[in-house]
């Protein structure tokens, strides 16, 4: 379950909070949905969420499963998390990535394994530095998410240097 779950929300764009409890009946049709609508825990927006056809034979996979009126089957966050960092250890998610954690309002820089750090969220962001980097506009990402303004949006569009470095080979082509 803990990797369908976070497979759901790199498709999907859903913070844990939100796929946690995500409903059966938040879906057009329980047996072959297309989309799904809900209020999201954190900010209390009306979400709609259209399924790619790989979000939909994840939710598929569960529809037999007893998890009473659930999507998925419930796992915390903080379990959720251990065994990514577990997974992520076991495929060599080792190499060294530097981290940014606030000390008061000061930004203080650290070194640490992927595997280290990795956590539910980064699912999330998966979701909106693909879509930018497949060309959707950053206010459509921002329909799916839930941000309201470019502001919550700079940290994913800073992401993006694969589509930065294209850009810039792309502009000096002879």
């Amino acid at each position: 379950m803990m990797l369908c779950a976070f497979d759901m929300s790199c498709l999907t764009s859903l913070r844990h909070s939100d796929l946690d409890i995500l409903r059966r009946a938040h879906f057009d049709d329980p047996e072959n949905p297309t989309k799904f609508s809900f209020i999201s825990k954190k900010t209390d927006d009306d979400l709609t969420i259209y399924l790619v056809p790989e979000a939909l034979d994840l939710y598929k996979k569960y529809v037999l499963i007893p998890t009473d009126g659930y999507a998925f089957p419930k796992k915390s966050n903080q379990k959720m998390n251990k065994n990514l960092k577990e997974i992520a250890e076991l495929v060599g998610l080792t190499r060294e990535v530097q981290v940014m954690q606030y000390s008061g309002k000061k930004p203080v820089y650290k070194t640490a394994r992927l595997c280290d750090v990795i956590g539910t969220h980064a699912a999330r962001r998966t979701f909106v530095v693909h879509a930018l980097e497949e060309g959707m506009s950053p206010e459509m990402v921002m329909s799916f998410t839930g941000h309201e303004d470019y502001d919550t949006m700079k940290p994913y569009i800073a992401l993006t240097d694969k589509k930065r470095q294209k850009a810039l080979l792309n502009s000096f082509k002879m």
